[in-house]
């Protein structure tokens, strides 16, 4: 699944946000049938740089926990968002992508936690902390074009 962060640059999250929309649709079709964890940049970041700084060297699997489908990531953005759109879940093989994407992207974190670093904060939590990050960019006017 996908990262989100930051008030520049475009993700799944700003480009479902209001001033995204002036004349453009605000009905969006997305695929029900994909699970995996969103993850917040902010949280993985220093993480990694936690990571770093250590000798337990090895391949590590980090998220945000829990899961859900883009369709229920989108929902989430809306209702926590306070957002009109109206979104409606559809197949994978029914939605058209110039990219093939598994149906589950989940991670273990076993080895995570064999080398005793913290899990990440769950994805709702995160999710919450960016849009309201993005909300206060916005009033503020730092919100960049996406």
């Amino acid at each position: 699944m996908g990262y989100f962060g930051h008030q520049t640059g475009s993700n799944f999250c700003k480009k479902r946000w209001p001033s995204a929309w002036p004349g453009k649709r605000r009905r969006f079709p997305l695929v029900s049938d994909q699970i995996g964890s969103p993850t917040y940049t902010a949280d993985l970041a220093p993480l990694l740089c936690d990571m770093a700084m250590t000798e337990r060297f090895g391949t590590y699997h980090a998220t945000n926990e829990g899961y859900c489908s883009w369709y229920e990531f989108a929902r989430e953005i809306m209702r926590l968002g306070h957002l009109p759109a109206k979104i409606h879940p559809v197949a994978t093989a029914d939605y058209p992508s110039p990219a093939a994407r598994p149906l589950n992207s989940r991670l273990s974190k076993e080895s995570l936690d064999e080398a005793g670093f913290p899990r990440l904060p769950h994805w709702k939590d995160a999710l919450q902390r960016y849009l309201s990050e993005l909300a206060i960019a916005e009033e503020e006017g730092v919100l960049k074009a996406f």
